[in-house]
């Protein structure tokens, strides 16, 4: 009887296991997107794999694209199809259609900056300075309501103020940095990606400053350099930034002048 029961209880555990595994199949791989401001590129992946490759095109010079860093990170937070325009010096209304600067798809970014807390502030100055809510901070955070604020306590505030990827009503822009702040794609670009972005969960995107990239061939493992032209002008040294790349991938120069 004892080893019936043991044999019961084996085949439930390898049924079990079995069951897990289908759905852990199941279940959709994370999408995320990385954005390369120099390159005017934006890249969708889900889960390893690049499923898309786009052009865009990113801030003027005097208003430019804000960047992930150690301490700030960006999440698509909402998707809006047919958006309506609100002209930010005149606060005029553009509805949906071919006047609309921003396309038929809007992807609204969430900031979110990591913030260590001098033990002065208060929940309701943080929310203000940040133009966001306390009912958003505790919920980045993991905090009940009431949580006091401690000196050092390190928290995440999420907020929105006013960047996004979305379409362009003049789809000569793409490749250049004409907007104040925000990406611009292509209609069809932005609304194929609209299509295959999951609804209801935030997806992180990560928007980088890299004219110079050091990469690796996945087809043949080889290193080389993806090279861009320097458009905010971060590098003081360009020739010294190069030659540095270029001896760390273990190429000599050369082979691309």
């Amino acid at each position: 009887m004892l080893r019936w029961r043991i044999v019961a209880m084996a085949m439930v555990v390898v049924l079990l296991v079995a069951h897990l595994g289908s759905v852990a199949r199941a279940l959709p791989s994370a999408h995320s997107i990385i954005i390369n401001l120099p390159a005017y590129r934006l890249y969708h992946y889900i889960g390893q794999d690049r499923v898309g490759i786009y052009d865009i095109s990113i801030g003027h010079i005097r208003t430019p694209t804000p960047t992930s860093s150690d301490v700030r990170r960006f999440e698509i937070f909402q998707m809006v199809s047919h958006p309506t325009w609100r002209n930010p010096r005149t606060r005029q209304l553009v509805p949906p259609g071919p006047n609309n600067p921003l396309g038929t798809r809007w992807l609204g970014l969430m900031k979110i900056d990591k913030v260590v807390l001098t033990g002065r502030q208060t929940w309701e100055a943080l929310a203000r300075q940040y133009g966001t809510t306390v009912n958003e901070i505790f919920r980045a955070n993991n905090l009940r309501s009431g949580t006091p604020v401690r000196a050092g306590q390190v928290v995440e505030i999420p907020y929105h103020n006013g960047y996004g990827i979305h379409g362009t009503n003049a789809p000569s822009s793409i490749g250049t940095p004409v907007s104040l702040g925000c990406m611009r794609m292509r209609n069809s670009d932005i609304e194929r990606l609209f299509d295959r972005l999951p609804r209801g969960r935030r997806v992180p995107v990560t928007i980088l400053y890299e004219p110079i990239r050091e990469l690796i061939d996945p087809t043949t493992g080889e290193a080389f350099l993806e090279v861009n032209f320097d458009v905010y002008r971060r590098i003081p040294d360009w020739n010294s930034a190069l030659s540095a790349a270029a001896a760390r991938v273990a190429i000599p120069l050369n082979r691309w002048i």
